[in-house]
């Protein structure tokens, strides 16, 4: 069962929303919401007590895991976090980097040999079990 981060913020500006525990969704919708709010990385670093060099990578999505500067500009922003398990939501391929360099890697950019790679990763997929 999914368990949620509790929000206790009391912040007016900004209306409660969920996300799902992954560094890319977490900051989109930070992002999103600050932007809404009109409110500036400078003060959610006040507002947080967290450096505003932090808070300029947490909104960029450039951390590994959550953290308790993570978790503050969430309570800040009124963001509750699903946590999730990689086996109980199927994440969008297309954020994750790493998958995403080796295909523009090995793609020469034509629909022929895309329906050859696509192929070959379906073939793939069959394997696991």
């Amino acid at each position: 069962m999914l368990q949620f981060y509790q929000n206790i913020c009391k912040n007016a500006n900004m209306k409660e929303s969920t996300c799902i525990d992954t560094p890319k969704s977490i900051s989109d919708e930070l992002t999103a919401k600050f932007k809404q709010a009109g409110i500036k990385q400078p003060l959610i670093a006040e507002k947080t007590e967290v450096n505003q060099s932090q808070v300029s990578l947490i909104l960029s999505g450039k951390f590994k895991r959550r953290s308790k500067n993570v978790d503050k500009i969430c309570k800040y922003a009124k963001l509750k976090i699903i946590e999730h398990k990689v086996d109980q939501i199927k994440v969008d391929p297309i954020h994750n980097q790493v998958l995403m360099d080796a295909l523009s890697n090995a793609w020469d950019g034509t629909d022929s040999h895309a329906k050859i790679i696509a192929k070959i990763l379906n073939a793939l997929g069959s394997l696991k079990a």
